[in-house]
C-alpha cells in the first residue's frame, strides 16, 4: 500500500467515526432533552391537578387519593413506555401479502386484542440487494 493510499484511507476511516460520534453525541442529547421535557410535562400535570383541587370542594382525604392516583397512571404509563414491543406480544392470524423483502401478517396484540399489519422483513435480502445503509446495520 502505498504512503498516499494509507492516509486517505485513515481520512476516510477518521470521517466516518467522527460521524458516528456526532450521531451518537446527537442521540444522547435528543435522549436527555426527551427525559427533562416528560419530567417537566409530569411536574406540571401535578401542579394543574393540585390548583385544582385546591379550589375546590372536594374533601382533603378525595384529594390525596387523586394525587395518588396521578401518580400511578404516570408510573404506569412511563412503564409502558419503557416497554419494547417485540414479536411475542403478537399473535399471528393470518398472512395478507408477500414481497420481494419479506411478508405482512395480520396478528393480534396478546394483551388488547388489537389487530394489526406487521410487516416481517428478511434483513439478509435487503442487505444482499443494497436496501440498507451502511450506518448501523
Amino acid at each position: 500500500m502505498e504512503e498516499g493510499e494509507k492516509g486517505e484511507e485513515e481520512v476516510l476511516g477518521s470521517s466516518l467515526t467522527m460521524e458516528k460520534v456526532a450521531a451518537a453525541k446527537q442521540f444522547i442529547e435528543n435522549h436527555y432533552r426527551a427525559q427533562m421535557k416528560n419530567i417537566q410535562e409530569r411536574k406540571e400535570r401535578r401542579w394543574v391537578l393540585e390548583r385544582k383541587l385546591a379550589s375546590s370542594d372536594v374533601p382533603k382525604e378525595e384529594q390525596i387519593n387523586l394525587i395518588k392516583d396521578l401518580e400511578r397512571k404516570e408510573t404506569e404509563f412511563m412503564r409502558l413506555k419503557r416497554h419494547k414491543i417485540c414479536v411475542d406480544d403478537f399473535e399471528l392470524l393470518t398472512i395478507i401479502g408477500r414481497g420481494a423483502f419479506g411478508e405482512v401478517r395480520l396478528c393480534r396484540e396478546k394483551k388488547s386484542g388489537n389487530i394489526y399489519a406487521m410487516k416481517k422483513l428478511k434483513k439478509s435480502e435487503m442487505l444482499s440487494r443494497g436496501q440498507l445503509s451502511r450506518y448501523g446495520h
